[in-house]
């Protein structure tokens, strides 16, 4: 495959798990069944690349394509019944005489968000199909060609369909205004304007994804490759069994006790060795981001940007590591600073500084899941508490002695806070922006 596309299926439904999710969401009428949705196709997915898949467009197309034949394949799933019938055809409206240019921002303004304010209750009563086919076009970008591809039609019958999608907007919108605001659309609103309110408002609705989907994608790929590896395990001890003599043998008895003592004896070795390194895995201590991130706040370090305005933290991040946090306030904390951490090698995520008003510092962590994903030998959180964050409403507090850690998520964003202070009553005094 090409450098610039993922190397499996996995990789290719993770990339574009955002356009999945939103695609499950247009076919499903609740979230958690968008989600079985996802997790099927996920689960329906080899676990080699998928043919003919050389570029990162042409995996997007591939997953949005399976998840589509997921849905189509269940006997519970309503049909996607494509449109076979022309609209009424809409009237083309004349130009209205040119007005002075500050007058026109406005009322292009307007324009826009009454469209905007309107749109999803006109897109909500559109067919399923017309929906699907504005998701593919407006918000995903696909061309006409990839479009055929994923729907299994003619390029010329998708073509006409997705215009006949956005003739349905307009025509449902314009049924829903006010005469005089229908004047002002058809007058103020710029062409791109309707694309560009369309494909915010389809984005919109499936995010954020739920958190514990990823990691769910990731468990259903990997469930084809687990069952081969048992059946041979279980084939071996099988084998071994059959192998296993009945009885003890009888002659050469001084042989056989030094042979079994020396067996003894490295079962004990193996075994005990066994035990240190699962205890030592189950600690983690060089890849767990608890550790991990308790230990950076413990060595006091400074900040890159010294900032009190959250939005200037935020863009500092966003600039600097393409992540996009909307940080919490704090009561009687104030923010001091933003800095760029390294919390094992080579990965490097937002420190945010706080100071409390009893002088105690907090220091907060900002990581994706996708950064999970990438360095998952280098850094992890363990699975109980992915499983407790899930809930976007839940925290998970973590005493270390010598400092208190506190997980929790946002959107797609996890956060990890360490304080020296009473993290419980920390967590009261948090508040996530809606």
């Amino acid at each position: 495959m090409a450098s610039d596309a993922p190397s499996s299926a996995r990789e290719i439904l993770l990339v574009h798990l955002e356009s999945l999710y939103t695609l499950a969401r247009l076919l499903t009428p609740r979230p958690p069944a968008a989600t079985e949705l996802v997790v099927a196709a996920a689960a329906s997915a080899a676990p080699v690349p998928p043919a003919n898949v050389s570029t990162a467009a042409e995996g997007k197309g591939w997953a949005l394509r399976l998840l589509l034949e997921t849905y189509r394949a269940d006997p519970a799933a309503e049909a996607l019944a494509w449109p076979d019938a022309p609209r009424r055809r809409l009237e083309a409206q004349p130009p209205d005489p040119l007005v002075d240019q500050p007058l026109q921002s406005h009322r292009e303004d307007l324009a826009r968000q009454t469209v905007t304010d309107r749109l999803p209750a006109v897109f909500a009563t559109l067919r399923t199909s017309e929906r699907v086919l504005l998701f593919l076009a407006d918000a995903a970008g696909l061309p006409p060609d990839a479009i055929a591809q994923v729907t299994g039609q003619s390029e010329a019958a998708a073509t006409e369909q997705v215009q006949r999608a956005r003739a349905a907007v307009l025509q449902g919108l314009r049924a829903d205004l006010r005469p005089s605001e229908q004047a002002l659309v058809r007058a103020s609103l710029p062409k791109e304007a309707l694309g560009e309110s369309l494909q915010a408002h389809v984005q919109s609705l499936g995010t954020p994804v739920p958190g514990g989907l990823r990691h769910s994608v990731v468990s259903a790929t990997s469930a084809p490759r687990q069952a081969p590896q048992k059946a041979r395990t279980e084939d071996a001890a099988a084998g071994r069994s059959t192998a296993a003599p009945s009885t003890v043998p009888t002659g050469g008895g001084a042989q056989w006790l030094t042979r079994a003592l020396v067996a003894i004896v490295l079962i004990a070795v193996v075994g005990t060795a066994g035990y240190i390194t699962a205890q030592w895995i189950d600690r983690g201590p060089e890849t767990n981001l608890i550790m991990l991130t308790a230990e950076h706040a413990a060595e006091r370090p400074k900040p890159n940007l010294a900032t009190s305005r959250l939005d200037e933290a935020e863009r500092y991040v966003r600039d600097e590591l393409n992540l996009r946090p909307i940080l919490p306030s704090i009561d009687q904390a104030t923010l001091e600073g933003v800095a760029l951490a390294e919390v094992a090698s080579s990965v490097t995520v937002p420190a945010f500084f706080y100071e409390q008003a009893d002088g105690t510092p907090v220091m907060l962590y900002a990581l994706s899941y996708r950064l999970l994903d990438r360095y998952s030998g280098r850094i992890q959180l363990d699975l109980d508490v992915l499983r407790q964050i899930e809930d976007d409403t839940h925290y998970d507090l973590h005493d270390l002695g010598h400092a208190q850690v506190l997980v929790w998520r946002h959107r797609d964003v996890i956060f990890i806070a360490v304080t020296d202070g009473d993290a419980a009553t920390l967590r009261d005094r948090i508040v996530m922006p809606s």
